[in-house]
């Protein structure tokens, strides 16, 4: 990042460092400057770090691990950086396999969501029949022109 301010290029050293500011932001639910993150890091301040909303999503080694890998990439000489293959290595093991819903990891409520439309239903259920049916009802022809292009 702070190679892009002073040259205007991106280079991978400052996509790890933005990674590096976007994983904290997300550990802690809020901005914590990099050089402040750096020092609670330092001090082993990693409860400061992490967002009580987050207690209990992961072990206590995993959450380590994430701040341990957002301070790598938050080093201020570039070179001292993980390349971002590197980072993906690192994420890999740190990967759920389960699915959670949106509204749980967001913390509503799911049955305060907007009822879906009918071709949102069609889709959901990936039921071409229904989905080829909507799609008649309003008028969709093949590709005859953008003015009945259907948006999801």
């Amino acid at each position: 990042f702070i190679s892009y301010v002073h040259t205007g290029r991106v280079t991978p050293e400052s996509v790890t460092y933005s990674f590096g500011t976007l994983l904290l932001d997300l550990l802690s639910g809020k901005h914590i400057p990099p050089s402040h993150a750096l020092d609670l890091i330092r001090d082993r301040n990693l409860q400061s770090l992490t967002d009580s909303c987050l207690e209990g999503q992961f072990s206590d080694d995993e959450g380590t691990e994430l701040v341990r890998l957002a301070s790598r990439c938050l080093q201020s000489e570039p070179r001292e950086r993980p390349n971002p293959k590197s980072l993906v290595t690192a994420l890999i093991p740190l990967q759920k396999d389960s699915e959670v819903p949106s509204h749980v990891l967001m913390g509503t409520d799911g049955s305060a969501a907007f009822p879906l439309t009918p071709l949102g239903e069609a889709c959901l259920r990936m039921d071409l029949t229904s989905l080829h049916e909507v799609l008649e009802k309003i008028g969709y022809k093949d590709d005859e022109g953008a003015a009945t292009e259907v948006c999801f």
